[in-house]
């Protein structure tokens, strides 16, 4: 729609990772025209509708739905960018540093989550997207947030204890 809704759904993120994991690791077996195919569907069918769905009116809800489209963002953009296409690309890697730094600095700061579930729904697909980033691009800087080191272990803790009245 383009037009401030929500241009994707829970599917998008994760077909974008699926595809950016297929075009990683059979990057050496794909010919040129099949590259070409993937990765513009990435960013057209992926990629643009995540983006949109992250800067539009829902830009500042952390829920996970939100969360799983910014790691497809982030997964997607650090499997195809490169120099030739970095100016393009690079808005959509900056969203997505963007909005995981504000996703962490919330839970840090008032530690606010959706409960065990859908906080680690979010967790799982952001954790596994920022040590992409680490990896492709050098910057450790969301896996090194105060939230892991200060927050979270005691969060997860408390899960396992008893008293959480939480079930596995």
């Amino acid at each position: 729609a383009m037009d401030g809704g929500v241009n994707s759904t829970l599917d998008t993120p994760r077909i974008v990772i699926g595809l950016a994991t297929i075009y990683d690791m059979c990057y050496d077996q794909m010919t040129q025209a099949e590259r070409d195919l993937i990765r513009e569907n990435i960013i057209h069918k992926g990629l643009q509708p995540l983006y949109f769905d992250l800067t539009g009116p829902r830009r500042l809800q952390f829920h996970n739905k939100y969360m799983m489209r910014c790691s497809g963002l982030l997964t997607g953009t650090l499997a195809i960018i490169n120099e030739d296409n970095k100016a393009e690309l690079g808005k959509y890697l900056d969203r997505a540093y963007a909005f995981a730094t504000a996703f962490l600095d919330g839970r840090y700061s008032e530690a606010d989550n959706e409960g065990y579930l859908y906080t680690s729904l979010s967790l799982e697909d952001l954790v596994m997207a920022m040590d992409c980033a680490a990896r492709v691009t050098g910057r450790e800087s969301l896996l090194k947030h105060p939230y892991f080191s200060e927050v979270f272990i005691d969060w997860a803790t408390d899960f396992l204890s008893p008293s959480s009245n939480e079930y596995p």
